[in-house]
């Protein structure tokens, strides 16, 4: 026959039987706790890396963008308004000069040789001495 075992020992067994069963219950739960966080740390950690990966990607495309695409744009939009604007001036004046010279022509043709200059800060011209003079001081002016 088994000896009793007194209440105290019997009771300080129990504890240590129980106290070995939670240390292993919380290690299990610890373990797949610290299992269930490094997933999702792994998780996070793979997100973050598409992330900054998908920045990078982003970033290089804004700097080539930026830094070399819009200066680019702009320099070739100014450049084509200045040769646009040129060539419209550089148009503008030719005719301005055919209409000119087609008025002096015109003018040369009726006699208009006549050099005009500046005495006593007035316009002058030569007068041809020999023609008579005409109503209200008219003159022939001498033509060169």
């Amino acid at each position: 026959m088994k000896k009793p075992i007194p209440l105290a020992e019997r009771l300080k067994r129990q504890a240590a039987t129980e106290n070995g069963i939670i240390q292993a219950q919380m290690k299990e739960q610890l373990a797949a706790l610290q299992s269930g966080l490094h997933d999702i740390m792994q998780r996070e950690l793979n997100t973050i890396k598409a992330d900054i990966e998908r920045q990078s990607r982003n970033l290089g495309w804004r700097a080539l963008k930026n830094r070399l695409l819009w200066p680019f744009l702009i320099g070739l939009s100014l450049s084509a308004g200045l040769l646009g604007g040129s060539w419209g001036m550089m148009i503008y004046l030719s005719n301005r000069i055919e209409t000119m010279e087609r008025t002096v022509a015109v003018l040369r043709s009726q006699g208009g040789r006549i050099r005009l200059n500046t005495c006593d800060n007035r316009l002058c011209a030569r007068t041809d001495e020999k023609a008579p003079a005409y109503q209200d001081g008219y003159r022939i002016l001498k033509e060169d």
